[in-house]
């Protein structure tokens, strides 16, 4: 298994600055970073197990 997994990156939108002309970046909603497709990855399989703790 890998352990140097990258589950975010840079905002290509706002180049990492949250910001586009003063307002939240619509891409990152402000935060500056994306997800990787390993973070989608590790996002899907994370809200799966709580759906299937919760029935």
């Amino acid at each position: 298994m890998d352990n140097n997994l990258q589950l975010e990156k840079e905002c290509s939108t706002c180049n990492g600055c949250g910001k586009i002309a003063n307002k939240a970046c619509p891409v990152c909603n402000g935060t500056g970073t994306v997800l990787t497709a390993d973070g989608l990855q590790v996002l899907k399989y994370l809200r799966d197990s709580i759906r299937v703790s919760e029935h």
